[in-house]
């Protein structure tokens, strides 16, 4: 297949989104499929252009065998306002098309995740090409915006679900990330004929179960500890870390328990405020791609936060690196949300509703006291992830879709 994918984020933007893009990419190459990346310049987490990028309004480059076409973008802190970053989003939108334009004809076009605006763009890339259009949904937008209280101007959440309606409608496949997602697009019309589940994946050769003296603990001076572990992004989505520093403030009178946060966002400094004054947590910046198995396996269970808000249109992928880790996953959401749905099938760990401390805080208090209940969970979250989350699995599964849509063109 010859593949253009469309996206905002990929590497080197090391966080989730820019990480999964890559190792799509790189696995589809490696089986004889010759991939375009169209993509920004890289800018995330802090908003400002990488160094090596900046002046460049575009730029071709080859990557491990992936032909990337970067386009210019108005980059803005994620602290922004949203019409500012809404701009940022339109930039990218509107440069996109030109690296559309001349890019190889593919024999399809796949849009990544967010912002809508982009994926009206890469519809029209797709009709320049005549090729079908594939999308792909981490978050259901601008449902998540609103619920998170991001996006309250009436007349920009008519526009983006204009927007929205329309991608849908465009789309010959829409794919998704969960059945609970894909359960909710249809609940707002999207037939399902078009609704393919794609999930998504950690690498299982990246990501293995490691001995805790092998993690992190020892650089931070926790080796004894019972290491309660969070790492990823301290945003919107996953805003539920106050119920965490608030549980870490209920188990302080053990001076075996420790809290390790890893990660940065907007969340992160009035986090940071909330745990001023305990000596049981530990924040640590984010950290590289290498790390993170370094990181994961300094726990003796790992957080999986969504919050309350977040519940029906977003899974949080950390998910399956915790799982590819070997640990016990605790997991702060709603009973609905698909992570507490893996959590139940595999038998891997515990779920907290956001919000309660207190159940957060007994949750931590038992595995504390049951520390192989604990280390069977992880056994079991590494069994269920290797049947079901891995890079195979999940890449096997988007190159099906495409070929799908290529062969119904091709009949058509």
């Amino acid at each position: 297949m010859r593949i253009l994918m469309i996206c905002q984020y990929f590497w080197p933007e090391t966080f989730g989104p820019g990480v999964w893009k890559r190792e799509m990419t790189e696995w589809l190459v490696q089986r004889g499929h010759r991939v375009t990346m169209l993509t920004a310049f890289p800018h995330y987490p802090k908003g400002v252009i990488f160094p090596d990028y900046q002046g460049r309004f575009f730029q071709m480059e080859d990557f491990h065998g992936i032909s990337v076409i970067r386009t210019w973008i108005y980059a803005v802190p994620r602290q922004q306002g949203i019409l500012q970053r809404m701009l940022g989003y339109g930039s990218f939108s509107a440069s996109l098309l030109a690296g559309g334009l001349v890019a190889f004809r593919p024999d399809v076009v796949i849009y990544l995740s967010s912002p809508l605006p982009g994926a009206i763009t890469a519809w029209l890339v797709s009709q320049w090409h005549r090729v079908p259009f594939l999308v792909s949904v981490q978050d259901i937008e601008p449902e998540r915006s609103v619920e998170l209280g991001l996006l309250k101007n009436k007349t920009l959440i008519r526009v983006f679900e204009w927007m929205e309606r329309f991608v849908y409608r465009k789309a010959d496949r829409i794919c998704v990330i969960s059945e609970g997602m894909r359960n909710r697009m249809i609940a707002k019309g999207v037939p399902p004929e078009k609704l393919r589940v794609t999930y998504n994946w950690a690498d299982e050769n990246a990501i293995r179960p490691l001995p805790k003296a092998a993690s992190v603990r020892g650089e931070l001076g926790i080796e004894d500890k019972f290491v309660v572990v969070y790492s990823g992004n301290m945003g919107y989505t996953m805003a539920d870390l106050e119920t965490v520093v608030d549980a870490a403030k209920v188990v302080q009178d053990d001076p075996d328990i420790h809290f390790l946060l890893v990660g940065e966002g907007v969340r992160r400094e009035p986090i940071e405020q909330r745990a001023a004054g305990l000596t049981n947590v530990t924040f640590m910046d984010f950290q590289p791609l290498e790390r993170l198995p370094l990181v994961l396996a300094a726990g003796d269970v790992c957080l999986v936060i969504i919050s309350r808000e977040g519940t029906h249109v977003s899974v949080p992928s950390k998910t399956y690196s915790v799982m590819a880790a070997g640990r016990a996953l605790l997991a702060i959401c709603e009973d609905v949300n698909d992570t507490a749905r893996v959590v139940r099938e595999a038998q891997c760990g515990s779920v907290v509703h956001p919000g309660d401390v207190a159940g957060l805080a007994q949750a931590i208090r038992s595995y504390r006291e049951y520390p192989q209940q604990a280390a069977e969970q992880g056994r079991r979250a590494r069994d269920y992830f290797e049947q079901h989350f891995t890079l195979q699995a999940g890449a096997t599964r988007y190159a099906e879709v495409m070929q799908e849509v290529i062969e119904e063109a091709a009949r058509r």
